[in-house]
C-alpha cells in the first residue's frame, strides 16, 4: 500500500480492507491499547477507513464482542441446579481464559449489553435461560432475577481477575502487615494466614454452590 507525501496511510476505504480483516486486526490488541487509531495502525489504513464499518470505538468492541459470545457453548443440563451451576462456572472460566479486548468491559456492562452496545448474542443466551427456568417452574420474572443474580456472581468474581498465585501474593503480603503491626493484636488473623489460600476457582465454586442453594430456598422450587 502506498503512503501520502508525509508517511501517513492513505485515507478513504482501501480496497482489501473488510469487516473481517478489522476484526482480526483489532482482536489482536489489548484493552489498554486499544483505539480505533491502533486498529488503524495494524491494518496501515487511516482511521477514517475503520470508520467506514464501525461508526466509533464502542461500535467495533460490541463486534468484536459478538463473535466471541457466539463461541460460548450450549448447556445439556437435566435440571435448573445442574443448567445453574454449570453456567456460572463455565462462564467464568470462559471470560478467564479469552483474550479479546471486547469482553474485559463486561465487568462494567448491564445484564446483557457489552461495551455499551446491545448485544445480539448475550439476548439469545438470556432467552434460553429464562426459557430453561420458566420451564423448570420458575415464574418469568423470577427467572430473569436469577439471570441477574448469576451475571453478577460472575463478572463481580472477576473484577480483580486474580490469579491463583497472585492471591497467594496478597494473602502473604497480608500475613506480613499483620506479623509487624503485632500477630498478638489480630490473633484470628494471624492464625488463618499461617496456611496458604485456596485456589480462587474452589472460593467461586463454593459461592455457587451457596447461589443454586439460596435461589432453592427462595423460590421454593426443587
Amino acid at each position: 500500500m502506498s503512503e501520502t507525501p508525509d508517511g501517513s496511510p492513505p485515507r478513504g476505504r482501501p480496497a482489501t480492507l473488510s469487516r473481517e480483516t478489522i476484526l482480526e486486526a483489532a482482536a489482536e490488541i489489548s484493552l489498554h491499547s486499544f483505539s480505533v487509531r491502533a486498529v488503524a495502525e495494524r491494518l496501515k489504513v487511516s482511521p477514517q477507513s475503520i470508520y467506514y464499518y464501525f461508526e466509533n470505538r464502542n461500535a467495533l468492541l460490541g463486534a468484536l464482542a459478538e463473535e466471541g459470545i457466539a463461541q460460548l457453548p450450549g448447556s445439556t443440563a437435566p435440571d435448573w441446579q445442574t443448567y445453574f451451576r454449570e453456567g456460572l462456572i463455565g462462564y467464568r472460566r470462559w471470560l478467564i481464559a479469552s483474550e479479546s479486548p471486547a469482553l474485559l468491559p463486561e465487568i462494567n456492562s448491564s445484564w446483557v449489553r457489552l461495551n455499551d452496545q446491545a448485544s445480539e448474542g448475550l439476548l439469545l443466551q438470556m432467552e434460553a435461560f429464562v426459557d430453561f427456568f420458566i420451564k423448570a417452574g420458575f415464574r418469568p420474572q423470577e427467572a430473569i432475577e436469577v439471570w441477574n443474580l448469576g451475571t453478577t456472581l460472575v463478572v463481580r468474581s472477576l473484577v480483580t481477575r486474580l490469579n491463583d498465585q497472585e492471591v497467594k501474593d496478597h494473602w502473604r503480603a497480608l500475613r506480613t502487615d499483620v506479623e509487624s503491626l503485632g500477630a498478638e493484636r489480630f490473633p484470628v488473623l494471624s492464625q488463618v494466614l499461617r496456611e496458604d489460600p485456596n485456589p480462587v476457582e474452589e472460593w467461586f465454586g463454593r459461592i455457587v454452590e451457596i447461589a443454586v442453594e439460596g435461589v432453592a430456598a427462595v423460590y421454593g422450587v426443587k
